[in-house]
């Protein structure tokens, strides 16, 4: 493509010589553009600095930036050392060298751009206008600029209004669509010739070209459709120079498809170094249409163009960039607004009290300026009555407790402390509170506290209950002592009285013998007594037989009042509803316990009065008994936890909270059960249901002694105890029975096999084997063995064998037990 390159050698000096006073520089583009500076001598700096021979108000531009200088009727630039660099003809030129330069030529500097050029020679050939009409816009710096070209052409003074007002357009308008509409409209005023014009944006990461804005002065012409030629524009694009082409018919390479087009200008738009787009107009109606003064103007116009890109994306980026820190300082101020009500929810949800004092009189008051709904409920306070009031209004102790003290060090030392005070107040014990102390940047003080006085009062509960609980462990261990010995001693006494019977059947004609027996007998009599005593210290009464009788519920009702009505309080009415005959199976000392405990708990419930009534009745085979009051009653919370171990709403010392957890175990013991209803200030009723007996008879019983015919049965006998195993003997052998004694149960096993007994009498507790175990073997060899166990534990309560031995043994003799005892149950153990 045989395209016209723009270049400076089109406009020579034409042998001019230059002399001193011969620097004449133009001012294109930039804050000063119209201006025109002349300076004195061969050379001047050009730069920010007032103190250069030419001075320019541009930031861009470096203090001294550029040297000019006249030499063998040559003009030269040097770029000195500038911190935005120099471009010459669009091209950045290297700093410290210099560069020939021709009237015309481009130099840029930041946003501003220089010409050079003589005073006796137009700058500018542009088309002469005769008319006055003017070109929209101009400004009073026009009227400057007029006066600054006096005695130039026509068409001078027209090129240099339009470089002058789009380059203020261009610099002071960041909105593309605005600045190119105005830079298109002046082109079509400016340029009479041309048909179409466009100006093109490179997009500079895809390459992609973009139309920013496109016009033909007819649209009916054939120019409809592209209006430019997308082949002159690529070739600027890739070349990065101005293209004229005055003639396109004689432009053979072209293989653009707009052949009717036929003169084209088309100018790169660079800034430093990068082209940004280009500038195109053609002309559709005739050749030759543009001279190359026309192309300088539009290459002139370019450069401030591209900055004007550059700014219009600096603009939209920072524009991006403060939606972005706007975006971002909003979800901040958001952020800041959540922390604060977070802040303000956390505050004031705290279970501890929170204070925030401001120090006052050098540390020696302290004022609160804000807490929360914590610390009122602890000093039980209005908001009013707390913000804003010294510390020592709302908390009087604070100086005698030593609060004041600490509050002052900490403000003082920056330290944060914890105090634990305690002061009195008008109930029976003192109040403790516990604070944490710190200071805040602001040398304000924050108090968090907690009113810990039900926490102290819990843990002298605790230790007093700790020290009843190790009295109560101290008696339960004597008691399993006591337990024991008892077990153990009936083993004993079982052995002395099996054999002293035998004494006395052998030797009963003697009375000296009978005597010794008589006394044995009362020994081991009080002997079993003490068995008795030891068993009911160790809580076991209600395991045996022989402690529960059958008794009338009315009379140990009637009998408990009488013991509780002399110490009862006159002002409480106490009625008792009582059927007559209401018998069950009890230990009266315990069921005693049971009904006094329940009076007791009715009187407390009752400071002030009130009215105890006390009804029992038969309902079926249940006795059902009732004990009412009208005290203070309970909420769900306390019936739920009433029944358990050390619970009591008493004050500390008057009440171990073990009275009614024993009372529910001990009805259970009977076989009953307990409940209990209640009404918050209505009272309480406890409920007492126990299974109905028959009427009680006492009868003597006279054992006499028993002496039988000789029996073929064979009973084996087996204990670890040799003493007790030759009583136990000599009796079963004197009743007539065939007898084998063995002292280890895996023996007795191995014999029952072989000898294969009527009977086997087993003791319950054995060292290598017990009695239970052995049982369930020879259980297991003989399902139709008949076993009987005869020991020194009771078969009741804690101590009572389980179902599966009670279901195959035929008998269960407690130790000790004489001759008419074991005759008795030997006889029904063979019958069953």
């Amino acid at each position: 493509m045989a395209t016209h390159e723009f270049t400076s050698d089109s406009t020579t000096l034409q042998g001019h010589g230059l002399q001193a006073g011969s620097i004449v520089v133009h001012v294109v583009t930039g804050l000063d553009a119209g201006k025109t500076f002349q300076a004195a001598g061969l050379s001047a700096v050009v730069g920010r600095s007032a103190k250069c021979e030419i001075s320019i108000r541009d930031g861009a531009i470096s203090r001294t930036h550029l040297k000019i200088r006249v030499g063998n009727n040559k003009w030269f630039v040097q770029d000195l050392y500038s911190r935005n660099g120099t471009q010459v003809r669009g091209k950045v030129i290297g700093p410290g060298v210099e560069v020939e330069v021709f009237e015309g030529d481009r130099i840029t500097l930041g946003a501003t751009t220089l010409t050079l050029e003589r005073p006796s020679q137009d700058f500018l050939l542009g088309e002469e206008d005769d008319t006055e009409e003017p070109i929209d816009g101009v400004t009073e710096s026009l009227a400057l600029l007029k006066a600054a070209s006096k005695g130039r052409s026509r068409g001078y003074q027209k090129n240099m209004e339009l470089l002058l007002l789009m380059s203020r357009a261009l610099m002071e308008t960041v909105s593309l669509p605005e600045i190119f509409q105005r830079l298109v409209d002046y082109l079509f005023k400016l340029f009479k010739r041309i048909d179409r014009a466009a100006i093109l944006q490179k997009d500079p990461v895809t390459g992609e070209l973009k139309e920013l804005i496109a016009r033909s002065r007819d649209e009916g012409s054939q120019g409809e459709g592209r209006p430019y030629s997308r082949t002159i524009v690529d070739a600027v694009l890739s070349s990065g120079k101005p293209i004229m082409i005055p003639d396109f018919d004689n432009e053979e390479n072209l293989s653009d498809s707009q052949r009717f087009i036929r003169s084209v200008l088309c100018v790169p738009m660079i800034s430093r170094t990068v082209v940004h787009g280009v500038i195109y107009v053609d002309s559709l109606a005739s050749s030759y249409s543009f001279r190359e003064a026309d192309l300088f103007l539009l290459d002139a116009l370019s450069s401030p163009a591209a900055v004007a890109m550059e700014n219009a994306a600096l603009v939209a980026n920072l524009e991006q960039s403060v939606e972005r820190k706007t975006e971002a300082l909003r979800k901040i101020q958001e952020q800041l607004r959540e922390s604060e009500i977070r802040f303000k929810a956390v505050f004031q949800s705290m279970n501890s009290g929170a204070m925030v004092l401001e120090v006052a009189d050098e540390a020696q008051a302290f004022h609160i300026i804000d807490t929360n709904q914590a610390a009122l409920n602890i000093e039980d306070k209005e908001r009013n009555d707390f913000v804003g009031k010294r510390l020592s209004e709302v908390q009087p102790f604070a100086e005698a407790s030593g609060l004041t003290s600490a509050l002052q060090r900490v403000w003082k030392s920056g330290r944060p402390e914890t105090l634990s005070v305690s002061f009195a107040t008008e109930r029976p014990f003192p109040s403790y509170r516990t604070y944490y102390l710190s200071r805040l940047p602001s040398h304000e003080i924050v108090a968090l506290y907690d009113d810990v006085t039900d926490k102290k009062l819990a843990e002298k509960e605790q230790r007093e209950l700790q020290l009843q609980l190790f009295t109560a462990q101290k008696t339960e261990s004597i008691a399993l002592i006591a337990g024991g010995v008892a077990h153990n001693f009936r083993n004993i006494l079982q052995a002395v009285n099996g054999n002293i019977e035998y004494l006395e059947i052998l030797c009963g004609e003697k009375p000296e013998v009978l005597e010794i027996t008589k006394s044995v007998y009362d020994s081991v009599r009080k002997g079993a007594d003490l068995a008795s005593d030891l068993l009911q210290f160790s809580k076991r009464t209600e395991d045996t037989g022989e402690t529960f009788t059958t008794v009338d519920l009315s009379d140990l009702i009637q009998g408990a009042y009488t013991i509780l009505s002399r110490s009862i309080d006159q002002r409480i009415e106490i009625a008792l509803d009582l059927q007559p005959d209401l018998f069950v199976r009890a230990n009266t000392s315990l069921l005693s316990q049971v009904f006094m405990n329940l009076f007791t708990n009715a009187r407390d419930a009752m400071p002030e009065g009130g009215k105890l009534r006390v009804e029992a009745r038969k309902a079926g085979n249940q006795i059902v008994a009732r004990v009412s009051d009208t005290g203070i009653g309970m909420d769900p919370e306390t019936l739920e936890r009433v029944f358990e171990p050390f619970f009591t709403l008493k004050d500390v010392g008057k009440g171990t909270g073990l009275g009614l957890s024993t009372s529910r175990s001990i009805v259970e013991q009977h076989r009953g059960r307990i409940e209990v209803s209640s009404i918050p200030g209505e009272g309480s009723t406890f409920e007492i249901n126990l299974p109905a007996s028959g009427r009680g008879e006492h009868t003597e019983e006279t054992r006499p002694r028993v002496r039988r015919e000789k029996r073929e049965e064979k009973v084996l006998i087996v204990d670890d105890d040799p003493a007790v195993l030759d009583g136990l003997g000599n009796l079963v052998l004197h009743l007539g029975y065939r007898v084998r004694k063995l002292s280890r149960p895996s023996q007795a096993l191995d014999v029952y096999q072989e000898w294969h007994p009527d009977l086997v009498l087993v003791d319950r507790n054995m060292p290598e084997m017990d009695g239970p175990s052995c049982i369930r073997k020879m259980v297991a060899q003989d399902p139709a063995a008949r076993i009987v166990i005869v020991s020194g534990y009771l078969d009741a309560g804690d101590d009572a064998v389980d179902e599966e031995i009670r279901s195959v043994i035929k008998g269960y003799l407690n130790k000790p037990c004489d001759l008419s005892m074991l005759s008795e149950t030997i006889t029904q153990a063979l019958n069953a």
